[in-house]
């Protein structure tokens, strides 16, 4: 409840400088940010178990990351 509370008055301070700015972009980016900080936090506060962004990164990148350096010991000897 704390959280919601939290981004609502965030929301109530911050939109209508960027409405009075004509700043739609940056409240389009606020908004998704906000948002995604609220469900994240709220999760956390309701026990929900957050994976590592990072493990999700490191399954991507470490194929990759091989098969470079596979190419370049090859071009190596």
């Amino acid at each position: 409840m704390g959280v919601l509370l939290v981004a609502t008055l965030i929301s109530i301070y911050e939109i209508p400088k960027m409405k009075k700015q004509n700043m739609k972009r940056d409240f389009i980016l606020f908004s998704c940010v906000l948002f995604l900080a609220s469900t994240i936090a709220t999760l956390h506060v309701n026990g929900v178990t957050i994976s590592n962004p990072i493990s999700g990164l490191r399954a991507i990148f470490s194929p990759i990351g091989l098969g470079i350096e596979n190419f370049f010991m090859e071009k190596g000897q």
